[in-house]
């Protein structure tokens, strides 16, 4: 579970946490000696992190995209927070919350969720209504489909997107139809 955000970090402060890597590069310091330079993101913002030691070993641990427990500390370098990373950890998707560290819509799930199930009923066609009822009905499929982001870049990329993107996209049709 989430306890410190981007926006919270202060120089100084001793930090186990998770956060999104949105990006990651190897780089060499001017005497050579590897290094690792990680964007870090939650809800609330993006932080630089930097591995000084053990670069290779924690770099191979994870990849961009993956939700990862850090330990470090807060440090201030050109007046920019950023993080000093002694180690890493890649979480699973069970273990994190998608919504503490994208985007989400600002519509309320529940009535997205219900306002489709209602659509659904309007279908004409009994199979379809059929297949679309089963779809929502079976509850693990329901449940990503609440959470998941519509697109990875242009519109709805943010979580719960998929649902607000069907929602207005079938909102469109019925009002192009009638």
């Amino acid at each position: 579970m989430k306890t410190i955000f981007v926006k919270d970090i202060r120089a100084g402060n001793k930090i186990e946490d998770n956060f999104l890597v949105t990006g990651k590069n190897m780089a060499y310091s001017q005497k050579g000696a590897p290094y690792l330079v990680m964007k870090l993101r939650d809800n609330t913002g993006e932080i630089e992190g930097r591995v000084w030691d053990n670069a290779g070993e924690i770099e191979k641990k994870f990849r961009k995209g993956d939700v990862i427990r850090v330990s470090c500390r807060a440090v201030s370098f050109k007046n920019i927070i950023q993080l000093s990373i002694t180690d890493v950890a890649r979480l699973e998707s069970m273990d994190f919350e998608p919504s503490d560290y994208l985007p989400v819509s600002k519509h309320d799930i529940g009535e997205m969720f219900s306002e489709l199930l209602a659509i659904i009923e309007t279908v004409d066609s009994p199979h379809l209504k059929t297949l679309l009822r089963n779809f929502m009905a079976d509850e693990r499929t329901a449940e990503k489909f609440r959470k998941v982001p519509a697109a990875k870049g242009l519109h709805h990329v943010y979580v719960v997107g998929l649902l607000e993107h069907t929602i207005s996209v079938t909102r469109l049709i019925d009002k192009m139809a009638g």
